[in-house]
């Protein structure tokens, strides 16, 4: 599968300005360097840059343009219930240190009850592992607690939570 794609966030005060600069950074993906300088004059918000856009760096990229106003927007964490497993979900999250080792500690937690591999579930479970209720349950919440533990690691704390059904779990591990 290779490398997980780099995600780099600009800003400008044009939307011309904000989509030369995500280009200047696609020629130039592989030197760490720019981009590191880059994710740091990016990190705060700059006055009077009303643009913002983002490239996934990869062969062929993907970017997004758009306005913002400077009010800010609440940020809302939705945990989902059941049924919206599938299988190889965490297949390529598995990369993230942060979201594997949050997956290997729920794992552990979850062995002296029944559930034997966690990691095999979530990683090379088919649409006939999910029949199980059991595994279903177990997955969701599990992603959802490593997914809450990477938005922790980047700084993203929620203004609202709200979770449904075994969503319940993950919005109480924030």
């Amino acid at each position: 599968p290779g490398p997980i794609p780099r995600v780099i966030g600009v800003s400008g005060r044009t939307e011309d300005s904000v989509k030369k600069f995500l280009s200047k950074i696609q020629q130039h993906k592989n030197d760490e360097e720019f981009l590191a300088l880059v994710d740091q004059v990016h990190a705060k918000n700059i006055n009077g840059h009303f643009y913002r856009g983002y490239s996934v760096l990869k062969d062929e990229p993907i970017t997004e343009v758009s306005m913002v106003s400077n009010d800010p927007r609440p940020i809302c964490f939705v945990f989902s219930g059941m049924g919206s497993q599938w299988s190889g979900m965490a297949k390529d999250l598995m990369k993230l240190d942060v979201f594997r080792q949050s997956i290997e500690r729920c794992s552990a937690a979850l062995k002296p009850h029944g559930v034997k591999n966690l990691e095999d579930i979530i990683v090379n479970g088919t649409a006939e592992t999910f029949d199980n209720i059991l595994n279903s349950f177990v997955s969701i919440a599990a992603m959802q607690i490593a997914l809450t533990d990477i938005l922790k690691i980047v700084g993203l704390e929620p203004d609202h939570i709200v979770g449904h059904s075994v969503g319940e779990v993950g919005m109480y591990h924030f």
